[in-house]
């Protein structure tokens, strides 16, 4: 629709969460920003593709040489995220989709400065809640969706995608 002379553009997905070796930003983050277990390796993206899955017709997802992002909101990737999330909405788009944006692991980074290596999704939270109200200033109407629903996530995520719906119980995230 036109308001003024704005268009609304709709929604932008992004994968803030993983960073492949082929990206341009890898080089950049993966060696500071990635989550590192116990024994300091970073954390890599590992699910099992399933039969009826397209990825598993091609190249992986993640082919093993991509790391998953340490999502906290005083960081080096916060600033590279809250840089290309206002480069979208400057072109228009109103709302975004965050692809997991909840990181369930405990981060044992020594740069990242986490109070304790399990306090590592709570920042997630924190840096979801900048996500939520930088797209929403920009925006009001705007409204941002992520992927695989998390309880402590609600009040920064306005909508919910999950492939396993029937594994879950959504009546649960209504309210």
């Amino acid at each position: 629709d036109q308001r003024g002379s704005r268009f609304t553009i709709g929604g932008l997905i992004l994968n803030l969460r993983l960073v492949r070796a082929c990206m341009d930003m890898h080089d950049e983050l993966a060696p500071t920003e990635s989550l590192r277990h116990r024994d300091g390796s970073p954390a890599r993206e590992s699910y099992t593709v399933s039969h009826y899955h397209l990825a598993g017709m091609g190249p992986t997802h993640e082919s093993g040489d991509g790391v998953v992002l340490c999502q906290r909101p005083d960081s080096r990737f916060a600033e590279r995220a809250r840089q290309l999330i206002t480069q979208m909405l400057e072109l228009g788009f109103t709302s975004i989709f965050l692809d997991q944006p909840m990181n369930f692991s405990c981060c044992f980074a020594p740069n990242h400065q986490h109070s304790a290596p399990d306090a590592a999704p709570g920042d997630c939270v924190r840096w979801a809640s900048d996500v939520s109200q930088l797209t929403k200033y920009r925006s009001p109407e705007a409204y941002v969706i992520g992927e695989l629903p998390e309880l402590f996530q609600t009040e920064q995520i306005d909508l919910w995608w999950h492939w396993q719906w029937r594994y879950l119980k959504p009546e649960v995230y209504r309210y």
